[in-house]
């Protein structure tokens, strides 16, 4: 609807990138033919999940655009920490939902990623309180649990300074 490409790329960085001037979304095929892709479930679905992340961030940046430019540098990172810890809630229900869907290999992929922990809480509070899918609980337990790991903060940090830095330039 909004003229979007959706393009596969060698990404150095790996994950996405968004260009929001020209509506260009990249995902990383990590270096990988589409054959060689399709074999390796690992790579297959970690393509997937950074596609979910993506789309999130592209929704993300639609409907808040660019706050570095708006905001005072401390508002900007602490806006930019809810953005990230939002895609990752999404991705992760994504991959509970697709699990439900007979596609339990993508929901194996995220619990041995990164955002494992995050997948853990998702998994216990919704065992906990099954009610709290429903209400939004157990996806707030979900995004709160970003925070719980300095790395993903410090790593979210210093990629919303670089482009601020990029911005003073």
């Amino acid at each position: 609807a909004e003229r979007w490409d959706i393009r596969l790329d060698d990404l150095s960085q790996g994950g996405y990138a968004i260009d929001e001037n020209t509506h260009t979304l990249l995902v990383d095929h990590f270096g990988f033919t589409a054959c060689a892709l399709g074999r390796s479930a690992f790579f297959r679905n970690a393509l997937l999940v950074n596609f979910v992340k993506a789309l999130r961030q592209a929704w993300h940046e639609r409907n808040t655009g660019a706050f570095e430019k708006t905001h005072r540098p401390d508002s900007a990172l602490m806006l930019e920490r809810a953005r990230a810890a939002d895609c990752e809630t999404v991705s992760i229900l994504v991959g509970w939902e697709l699990r439900g869907a007979g596609h339990a290999d993508v929901w194996r992929s995220i619990l041995g990623s990164d955002e494992g922990d995050m997948a853990m809480v998702f998994t216990r509070a919704i065992e906990k309180d099954p009610a709290g899918f429903y209400d939004g609980s157990v996806l707030t337990r979900t995004f709160c649990q970003w925070y719980g790991d300095e790395s993903r903060i410090a790593s979210c940090d210093h990629a919303a300074l670089e482009r601020m830095d990029g911005l003073l330039e």
